[in-house]
């Protein structure tokens, strides 16, 4: 307890500033993909039926079964409503933070033979600061939010686990089980956000493949690690409807060619720690040279890592760093052809380049507890707090407004057939229909924000038909 209650405090701050932050920007509504979703799954769940096929059914290549399946519990057990959820996405933060907390106490005690102090949790603090980012506001305030978080947590720990493994030595069958763990992340959550975590997981093992002396018994064990994951990727694009996923390989070249690739870049790291409102005024000139100093930083934080040998210690930063920077040509080449450069600063990307400055900020942590290049290293995290806080109090000032643009729709929502499909492009279900149908179906169960309709019915087929009436000044 000594060793941890500051930082327990702290994280619990931020949960409650997080939770605050939800209050003012979020509403129980139905938004986005999950227009789709309720299409497909609110029917058959109000029949009495758990849509299997649809929870594993894939979309655009994109496969989530957990996303889905919670999605069915809500409507099932709580009416649908869209809010809990993203209170539990900051929670799930403040998870994250407490494990990767341990896991550096851990390594400081273990390696650097410290005594953990109230400066070794304070030295921290910028990592929790990071990881409660506001500049991934739009996951944050929506229903995704605690199935994201979940997978960020989930890719954390398969780090920590593997780290531990190569670090400290492993047998077979924990590198086996390691594995599983991994290929049930891919299989059940990770949408396409998987590729760059099993290429990062092929770095890994090629630099400590490299680095240990038992090199056949390190392959030995990386046969047992990776067969179940390979195992699970054969799983998951196993009929999986592509559609229209996104880029293709001729128009991800053309990109490289002309260095827009590299602009992509740029555009990304700058988006991943400044608020895009903040980007569009600034200008794409702008914004792409202070995404080259950022990148610049990062830079900095990956050659010291390796020139102090901070991965005789523990490979994790440099695992959350290169997880978030891989992260980007595969968003870039999702996006490419469809999109201009300034759409990848969007927030929904900085959940996971997010990490890439929380492996900045850890290595950052072993460098100044061994007294190598201190004043360098502080600089270095204090812009990147700086940034930091002052996106957070951005996106706060933002909130209240956002909020209003969501009470917009849900009086929209009350009469939808005086406004226009293009009026109902606000939802973003990128298909009006989808809308005036989800929104039917919403009414004919008594769901959502028609679960509170007098004479309420409950989830059930009983009384359903009688409660299919839009409440007055709900």
């Amino acid at each position: 307890f000594k060793n941890t209650w500051l930082v327990s405090i702290f994280v619990l701050i931020m949960i409650a500033v997080g939770g605050y932050y939800i209050s003012l920007s979020a509403r129980d509504i139905v938004f986005m993909d999950f227009w789709r979703n309720t299409n497909l799954i609110v029917p058959r769940v109000m029949e009495g039926d758990w849509p299997w096929d649809v929870f594993w059914k894939g979309n655009f290549g994109q496969r989530n079964f957990f996303q889905l399946f919670l999605f069915a519990v809500n409507v099932k057990y709580t009416g649908l409503n869209c809010l809990w959820e993203e209170y539990a996405g900051i929670v799930v933060i403040g998870i994250s933070s407490m494990v990767l907390y341990h896991d550096t106490k851990r390594t400081l005690q273990e390696n650097y033979q410290k005594k953990i102090g109230l400066i070794h949790q304070i030295l921290f603090f910028p990592v929790v600061i990071c990881l409660f980012s506001l500049n991934q506001w739009e996951i944050l305030s929506l229903q995704f939010s605690f199935a994201f978080m979940l997978r960020i947590l989930g890719y954390i720990g398969c780090m920590i686990l593997l780290n531990r493994a190569l670090q400290n030595g492993a047998s077979k069958k924990q590198y086996f089980l390691i594995g599983c763990y991994t290929g049930m992340l891919i299989l059940l959550i990770s949408q396409l956000y998987w590729p760059a975590l099993v290429i990062m997981l092929l770095i890994v093992w090629g630099i400590h493949l490299f680095r240990c002396k038992e090199k056949k018994q390190t392959i030995f064990c990386g046969v047992c690690f990776w067969i179940p994951i390979v195992l699970s990727i054969l799983g998951y694009l196993f009929h999986l409807d592509m559609g229209n996923s996104g880029g293709s390989f001729g128009s991800f070249l053309t990109l490289i060619k002309s260095g827009d690739f590299f602009k992509a870049i740029f555009m990304m790291l700058a988006g991943s720690i400044i608020p895009q409102t903040i980007l569009a005024q600034m200008g794409q000139t702008t914004a792409l040279a202070i995404g080259a100093l950022l990148g610049a930083i990062v830079v900095l934080c990956i050659v010291f890592f390796f020139l102090y040998n901070v991965q005789a210690k523990t490979y994790l930063p440099m695992m959350l760093c290169a997880y978030g920077l891989l992260s980007i040509p595969i968003i870039t080449y999702g996006r490419c052809g469809r999109f201009d450069l300034f759409y990848l600063s969007a927030s929904r990307y900085c959940c996971e380049t997010n990490l890439i400055w929380t492996g900045c900020l850890l290595t950052i942590i072993y460098l100044i507890c061994e007294n190598r290049k201190k004043v360098l290293c502080s600089l270095a995290a204090g812009v990147i707090v700086v940034l930091l806080l002052h996106c957070d109090k951005i996106e706060f000032g933002i909130a209240p407004y956002r909020g209003a643009g969501k009470d917009a729709l849900l009086s929209m929502m009350q009469d939808l057939n005086s406004f226009s499909d293009e009026e109902l492009s606000s939802f973003q279900a990128n298909n009006a229909q989808l809308v005036r149908d989800g929104t039917d179906l919403l009414i004919k169960y008594n769901l959502n924000q028609f679960r509170h309709s007098e004479g309420n019915s409950g989830n059930t087929l009983d009384t359903v038909a009688d409660s299919a009436t839009i409440p007055e000044g709900d």
